[in-house]
């Protein structure tokens, strides 16, 4: 059983050892090494609980007639690891039927080894009291600081949990530690401090059992955020000028063996990552040695390449989906690399491609203010005119325009003249398209209705997500405006371009579109249909305003509804969204201030102030991002409406569905619809992308479900 120190290993398996012993008729034998200081005390102890004897030929061999049916437990062994590696070797092979449960911060690597790791409490989901007291994490804080959960203390605690990352260790010392000081200051400590605060012995001693090499890349991988692949950690942390250097990927796998590096598998895809205090401690080694910002050059270098190579994916044009999904995973540690290339890099104007590459992340899954901040920034270092230079001023005007700030519009009124003297339509449809976004936002949607329709006529034919968006904006202006048949025939183009064209994201902005024109046109239960299925779209893209957006509309639903308790709900929940993007809990242009605040004034009056208000706050201090937001709310659909609806797929993909709900195989597919079986491959993993599912078993009893609603509607 490996696992980061202070994971609860020890604890775990001695709570299990009474389940062991029936088939243990020669006993379960623990032996602690916690305190053994070298090969022979290891030896003398283990040999010493089966009667075994050193002997010159075989180094152990039975003693008397024992059979060796037992278990052996060796709790705490990294710091003996090889030695016990090697008894554990000549045991198995004098005792054949002895079995060994090794608890271990690394892996030991004998043969017939079955490696368990135990991982931190997952802090995750807890959105209000009851899922609060369900996490283990909350559970056992509460238990040894001798507390009860209520509403008084839960989100400190929860906040406590996420912050010490879920290790249980960390959990207990800082609960003996609230006991003296309370736990408003153990939340200001750890998220001061984090884990390292409480677990700094424990690291410690893993950093000491380290090789020199293993130490190296631990203290340079620290430089990483929010995890890297193994490019990054050859171009980071290799060392090319000493060809006697161990190779990266055996150092990673030895590192991974002893609980300092974790690994993660997704779509193909391998990724490393370090809880954060293990982090953070590295860092720290690398800073006392002087060699930081050595490091930090090569990280910045590193993603400036990825940057660079992203380009085409980031233009007018076409997006390569496997170079936008790696920049969301890196987007962390291009962030990271683009705040040092402001403050202590010899190279600032590296900043410009790096910007670009963060785009999405900074105008979807950052406070509008940061994005301004980290745009202006951007171009008060990059100050000669290119195309880049006014990608980034579009980036920057955008910003401008979600912060409700007035300079917008007069900076896009100079980028459309400069972009026109220079003939490029396709920057001017954009330059368009944020300028009627403008419009729409300062009130004005007979003039941005117009510059859609404008920004379209500009825009690349492949600049396929601008275009999208522009549809699904005339309709949200149709509906201001009065003609609900003419937004619905919008949104339904908009919805329609993006099953054609597979724009997944560029779908949560068409089906918000549509759920609006719905709503105002009295069609509340697809409304809300089009709602749930966007919201699953923009938890995936971190669309922070997007998703606050769509959960306020579905309280605006809900209250037309007559559901004004769940509309309450929303409300809390939207606010809190509000407040993570701007500082506080509403941001609403004129249109949709009238909407907001007839529901508030609605659903006040029937549920009553105080009801109202105890509902509010209690949704609202949970949230912490968009993935609980978006949980929450889901969670608290009725099942008709849970599954995301049809809507998402083509016909072709809803074709391919029903043939997966018939059990048919993906040759058997192909032969059905008469394609080649790696189109039905491709259709099958485009269906499991767009539902958010992981096999076909989802996708049959999702289909099943789709027909029984459709009986229903």
């Amino acid at each position: 059983m490996a696992g980061v120190g202070g994971v609860g290993k020890s604890r775990l398996v001695r709570s299990m050892l009474n389940g062991f012993r029936p088939a243990c008729p020669d006993g379960v034998h623990v032996v602690d090494l916690a305190d053994a200081l070298d090969p022979q005390e290891l030896r003398t102890r283990v040999l010493s609980v089966f009667g075994l004897i050193e002997a010159a030929d075989d180094f152990v061999a039975p003693h008397g007639s024992w059979c060796g049916r037992a278990l052996l437990v060796l709790d705490n062994c990294e710091h003996l690891d090889r030695s016990c590696a090697e008894l554990v070797d000549l045991l198995l092979d004098a005792v054949p039927a002895l079995r060994v449960l090794v608890t271990s911060r690394h892996v030991l690597g004998v043969g017939g080894e079955h490696v368990f790791t135990l991982l931190p409490f997952d802090v995750t989901g807890a959105t209000d009291l009851e899922t609060a007291r369900a996490q283990d994490a909350v559970r056992l804080f509460a238990a040894r600081a001798a507390v009860a959960v209520d509403d008084s203390n839960w989100v400190d605690i929860v906040r406590i949990g996420r912050c010490l990352e879920g290790i249980p260790r960390a959990l207990e010392l800082a609960a003996a530690w609230s006991r003296q000081h309370g736990i408003e200051q153990v939340v200001q400590r750890v998220e001061a401090n984090g884990s390292i605060d409480f677990l700094t012995a424990t690291i410690h001693r893993s950093f000491t059992l380290c090789t020199g090499a293993q130490r190296a890349l631990w203290m340079r991988a620290s430089v990483f955020e929010g995890g890297f692949d193994l490019r990054a950690a050859d171009a980071v942390c290799g060392d090319p000028a000493d060809p006697t250097a161990s190779e990266v990927l055996d150092l990673l796998a030895d590192l991974i063996d002893r609980s300092i590096v974790q690994v993660e598998r997704e779509a193909g895809r391998v990724r490393y990552w370090m809880v954060d205090g293990i982090r953070q401690y590295g860092l720290g080694r690398l800073r006392e040695l002087g060699e930081e910002s050595v490091f930090r050059l090569r990280h910045l270098d590193h993603y400036l390449c990825v940057a660079e190579d992203a380009r085409r994916s980031l233009s007018p044009g076409p997006v390569d989906r496997d170079i936008a999904a790696g920049l969301r995973k890196d987007a962390q540690n291009l962030l990271a690399a683009l705040e040092f290339s402001f403050v202590e890099a010899p190279r600032p104007a590296n900043s410009l491609p790096l910007a670009l590459a963060l785009s999405d992340h900074l105008l979807l899954r950052c406070a509008p203010a940061e994005a301004v901040r980290l745009f202006g920034e951007v171009l008060s270092v990059n100050r000669m005119p290119s195309a880049d230079r006014f990608t980034a001023q579009l980036g920057y005007a955008a910003a401008l325009v979600l912060v409700g700030d007035v300079r917008g519009a007069e900076l896009i009124a100079s980028y459309l003249a400069d972009v026109r003297d220079d003939g490029d339509e396709g920057l001017a449809g954009r330059a368009l398209f944020i300028s009627a976004c403008n419009r729409l936002f300062q009130g004005d949607a007979k003039g941005a209705l117009s510059e859609y329709g404008a920004s379209r006529r500009l825009l690349r034919h492949d600049d396929v997500a601008f275009r999208i968006a522009a549809v699904s904006a005339s309709a949200v202006c149709h509906a201001f405006l009065c003609n609900p048949d003419h937004a619905l025939v919008a949104a339904r183009e908009a919805v329609a371009a993006c099953r054609e064209r597979g724009e997944v994201r560029s779908c949560s902005y068409a089906l918000y579109a549509s759920a609006l024109t719905r709503w105002m046109r009295g069609e509340c239960s697809r409304a809300e249909h089009d709602l749930t299925d966007g919201l699953r779209i923009t938890r995936r893209f971190g669309d922070l305003v997007l998703g606050a957006a769509q959960i306020e509309l579905l309280a605006w639903v809900s209250g037309t509804s007559g559901d004004h308790e769940r509309a309450a709900v929303m409300l809390g929940v939207a606010r809190s969204l509000w407040h993570l993007a701007y500082g506080k809990s509403t941001f609403w242009p004129q249109y949709w201030s009238q909407f907001h605040d007839d529901c508030v004034r609605t659903t006040r009056g029937t549920l009553g102030e105080e009801r109202f208000i105890a509902v509010l706050q209690r949704t609202s201090r949970g949230i912490q991002g968009l993935d609980e937001a978006v949980a929450l709310v889901l969670g608290s659909q009725p099942a008709a409406q849970s599954a995301p609806g049809r809507t998402l797929l083509s016909k072709r993909e809803w074709q391919v569905a029903e043939l997966v709900a018939e059990g048919l195989t993906n040759k058997e597919i192909a032969a059905r619809l008469v394609i080649a079986q790696r189109t039905a491959v491709t259709h099958v993993d485009h269906v499991l992308a767009k539902l958010g599912f992981t096999s076909r078993t989802q996708i049959a009893a999702w289909v099943v479900d789709q027909r029984q609603r459709e009986q229903v509607q």
